[in-house]
C-alpha cells in the first residue's frame, strides 16, 4: 500500500495497482495508493508492507522485543480500565511464563500500558517515538504571553486615548450643553472602540493568513484556520473582538464622559493627574514581560545551541546519508567503493540506523550477569568510524581483519557502567528468545547521543551488518569534503542510477535530519524571538502614551523651565526621569521570574545549559536603552515647544 506522493515518483502517471515493487529479496505488489499521511499524524510512511510478508518478524519469539507499536481499535463501548487490567497477566504468561513474580524480586520489571492516540504529540515524550513531539507546556506558555501581550495592548489603547483626551474636550462640552447624557457619551466612545477592534480584527486576520503562507513556504509548517469546518472559530472571534473593544474603550469612555462642560468648553481638563499608578503598574508589566522574554530568548538559544553541537560524541557536519541502500543487497560493497571513488568523499559506510533514529530495543542477558537488561542496538560496518568518527574508550572497532567480527559488538559507556565489567573485551553478551544470538565484546566507545539529549544516555552496541543477526544495511553515510554540493548531489545520483536504475535517488543531510529531534526547542526559539520584539515593541507604543500624556500635562512647567533659562537636553533627562525608574523596577522584578521559571524549564532536559548572569544585565541594558529612545523622541519634541505657547497652555 503505497502513498499517492510515492505512486507518483515510482510510477509516474501510469495505474501503480497490480505493478510490482522489490525490496530487498521480497516482490510486493500494489494493492491501494491512499492519501498521503496528514502532517499532525504522529508518524508518517510512504510505503506500508504486510508484516506477515516477514517470517521470523510476524511469528518471532522474541517476546522482549522492543521493535514494535501495537495499535488497538476498541470497540466503542469498551471499558479501558478492563483492557487495562489485563495486561499484566498478559505479560507473565507470554514474557516470563508465569515467573513474573519471581523475576520482578530480581529487578526485571516489565510493564504493557494503553496510550490514547491523541495524547500522544502533546503529552507523550518515550524513548523511541516516530518523530519528535509537541509540547503542551510550550502551547500553554505561549498562550499566555499572547494573552498578556494582548492585554498590554489593551491598556495602551487606554493610555493613548486618555493622553489625546483633551483634543476631544471641547466635543464633549457641545454635546452635554445640547443635552447629551453621561450614558450616551459612554455609549459613543464604547461603539468607537469596537469599530476600532473589528477594523483590527479584519486586519490581524490578514496578517495571519500572511503568516501561513510564510511558514508553509519557509518551515514547511501547513496550517490554517478553520473558519467554516469549527463551528467555534466565527463566535470565538466576534468574542475577541468584543472583549478587546470593551476591555480597551471602557476607561477612556468613563474618563471623557465625566468631563464638566464648562472645563471642557475651556480645555481646562485635568483628568489624568487622578491615577498615575495605572500608567506606572502598565510601565513595568509591560517591560516585566518584556524582559523575561529577552531573557528567554538568551536562554532557549544556548539551550539548543548545547543540544545540537556540544558533546555529541559524534561529528555530524558534512556527512550525507543515502536512503533505501537496502535495494542494493549484494552491491552495496561495489557501491562503496565508487563513492570513495569521487573526489569529495572522504569515507563511506553501511549503517542500519543513524543517530537521532530509532534503534531496536532488545532484551539481553550477558556472561557473568544476574538477570536480564535492555540494549538499544544498530548496526555498521568498519567504516562507521571513519564517518561519525565515534571516540573509543577501550578495545578497537569493526574491522576487516577479524573474521569473528561479524558477531562482535561495540558498547559505550553506560552499558559497561550497567554490566560492571572490570575487563569487557571477549565477554559474551546474548539476545533472548530461542534460538539465542550471541556476541563478543570487541571494543567500548564513549557514549555518543544517539537519541534526543532530552533524555539521559542508554545502555547501547552497534553489531555488524554483515553478522547472521537480522540488522542489515538501511542506508550509507557518506563524509564529505565541503565544496559545490548542488554538483557532488548530481555525481551520486549518477552512481546510485547506475547500481540501481528502477528506483529514485534519495538523500539528506545527516546533520538536518539529527536536528528534527529538537524542532520544538528551535520553533521556540524562533517564538520568543517574535514575542520578544513584539513585546518591547508594545511596551515602548506605552512608554511613547505616557510620555505623551505626561508631557502633555507639564506643557506650562516646561515653558517656566524654558523660560528661566532650562536646556533641551536638561527637560528631557527630567522628563525622562519619570519614565526609567519604572523599567529599571520591572527588570527587578523580571530578573528573578525568569530565572526561576526558565530554570524549570531547562529541567525537561537531561543535560541542561547555565543560565549566565550576563542575559540578566544585556536584558536589562535593551530594555533600558529602548526606554530612553522612545521616550527621547517624545520628550526632546515636547522640550523644544515654543515657551510662549506653553505659558499660554490652558
Amino acid at each position: 500500500m503505497i502513498t499517492q506522493s510515492t505512486a507518483k515518483r515510482y510510477f509516474g502517471d501510469s495505474d501503480p495497482i497490480n505493478r510490482v515493487m522489490r525490496s530487498d529479496t521480497l516482490n510486493f505488489k500494489v494493492i491501494a495508493v491512499v492519501e498521503d499521511v496528514p502532517e499532525n499524524s504522529h508518524f508518517h510512511f510512504d510505503i506500508a508492507l504486510a508484516l506477515l510478508s516477514f517470517d521470523g518478524l510476524y511469528n518471532s519469539q522474541q517476546w522482549f522485543n522492543n521493535s514494535y507499536r501495537n495499535y488497538f481499535m476498541l470497540h466503542e463501548n469498551s471499558d479501558i480500565e478492563k483492557v487495562k487490567a489485563r495486561l499484566p497477566e498478559f505479560t507473565d504468561q507470554y514474557l516470563f511464563g508465569g515467573t513474573y513474580a519471581e523475576m520482578s524480586q530480581k529487578g526485571n520489571k516489565w510493564e504493557l500500558y494503553l496510550q490514547p492516540l491523541t495524547s500522544i504529540h502533546l503529552n507523550s515524550n518515550l524513548r523511541g517515538e516516530f518523530e519528535p513531539n509537541g509540547k503542551r507546556e510550550y502551547v500553554y506558555i505561549f498562550l499566555v504571553v499572547s494573552i498578556f501581550i494582548l492585554i498590554i495592548a489593551c491598556i495602551n489603547f487606554i493610555n493613548l486615548a486618555t493622553a489625546k483626551s483633551g483634543n476631544r474636550a471641547k466635543e464633549v462640552g457641545l454635546r452635554k450643553t445640547v443635552g447629551a447624557q453621561k450614558w450616551d457619551l459612554i455609549k459613543q466612545f464604547m461603539s468607537e472602540s469596537l469599530l476600532t477592534s473589528f477594523f483590527s480584527l479584519a486586519i490581524a486576520l490578514l496578517l495571519v493568513e500572511l503568516t501561513l503562507v510564510f511558514l508553509k513556504d519557509v518551515e514547511g509548517v501547513a496550517l490554517f484556520m478553520p473558519y467554516f469546518s469549527n463551528p467555534y472559530t466565527i463566535p470565538a472571534l466576534i468574542v475577541l473582538g468584543l472583549v478587546v473593544g470593551l476591555l480597551s474603550g471602557f476607561y477612556p469612555a468613563l474618563v471623557l464622559s465625566s468631563f464638566r462642560p464648562i472645563f471642557a468648553l475651556k480645555s481646562q481638563n485635568r483628568k489624568g493627574k487622578k491615577s498615575p499608578w495605572l500608567r506606572n503598574v502598565l510601565v513595568t508589566l509591560q517591560f516585566s514581560i518584556s524582559v523575561i522574554l529577552i531573557i528567554g530568548t538568551f536562554v532557549v538559544y544556548k539551550q539548543l545551541k548545547l543540544l545540537q553541537n556540544e558533546q555529541l560524541g559524534f561529528d555530524k557536519e558534512n556527512v550525507i546519508v543515502i536512503n533505501n541502500a537496502s535495494i542494493l543487497e549484494n552491491s552495496i560493497p561495489a557501491f562503496k567503493n565508487d563513492l570513495r571513488a569521487l573526489p569529495f568523499v572522504e569515507s563511506a559506510s553501511a549503517i542500519y540506523r543513524m543517530p537521532g533514529s530509532r534503534y531496536v530495543n532488545l532484551g539481553f542477558g550477558a556472561e557473568d550477569f544476574e538477570g536480564g537488561y535492555t540494549l538499544n542496538l544498530s548496526g555498521c560496518d568498519e567504516d562507521y568510524i571513519h564517518v561519525l568518527k565515534p571516540e573509543m574508550l577501550m578495545g578497537r572497532f569493526f574491522s576487516n581483519e577479524y573474521g569473528t567480527d561479524s558477531m562482535g559488538i561495540v558498547i559505550n559507556e553506560e552499558a559497561l557502567k550497567l554490566l560492571e565489567y572490570d575487563e569487557p573485551l571477549g565477554k559474551k553478551l546474548n539476545t533472548w528468545g530461542d534460538p539465542r544470538c550471541y556476541f563478543h565484546i570487541i571494543g567500548v566507545m564513549k557514549d555518543m547521543y544517539y537519541e534526543s539529549k532530552h533524555n539521559t544516555i542508554q545502555p547501547m552496541g552497534l553489531v555488524n551488518v554483515d553478522s547472521p543477526f537480522w540488522i542489515d544495511t538501511e542506508v550509507i553515510a557518506l563524509r564529505i569534503i565541503p565544496g559545490d554540493y548542488q554538483k557532488m548531489i548530481g555525481e551520486l545520483e549518477d552512481i546510485w542510477q547506475n547500481h540501481s536504475p528502477s528506483i529514485p535517488f534519495d538523500f539528506s543531510f545527516f546533520d538536518h535530519d539529527y536536528d528534527r529531534l529538537y524542532t520544538n526547542e528551535m520553533q521556540t526559539r524562533k517564538l520568543f524571538l517574535a514575542f520578544s520584539f513584539l513585546a518591547i515593541f508594545i511596551a515602548c507604543l506605552g512608554l511613547l502614551g505616557l510620555a505623551s500624556f505626561i508631557a502633555q500635562q507639564k506643557t506650562k512647567e516646561i515653558g517656566i523651565r524654558k523660560a528661566m533659562g532650562a536646556t533641551t537636553s536638561s527637560i528631557s533627562l527630567l522628563l525622562a526621569g519619570n519614565y526609567t525608574k519604572w523599567v529599571l523596577f520591572a527588570n527587578l522584578i523580571a530578573w528573578p521570574l525568569a530565572w526561576y521559571f526558565f530554570d524549570r524549564w531547562l529541567d525537561n532536559f537531561a543535560y541542561k545549559a547555565d543560565i549566565l548572569w550576563w542575559y540578566f544585565l544585556l536584558a536589562g541594558i535593551i530594555s533600558m536603552a529602548l526606554s530612553l529612545i522612545t521616550v527621547g523622541l517624545q520628550t526632546i519634541k515636547a522640550s523644544k515647544a515654543n515657551p510662549v505657547d506653553a505659558l499660554r497652555y490652558e
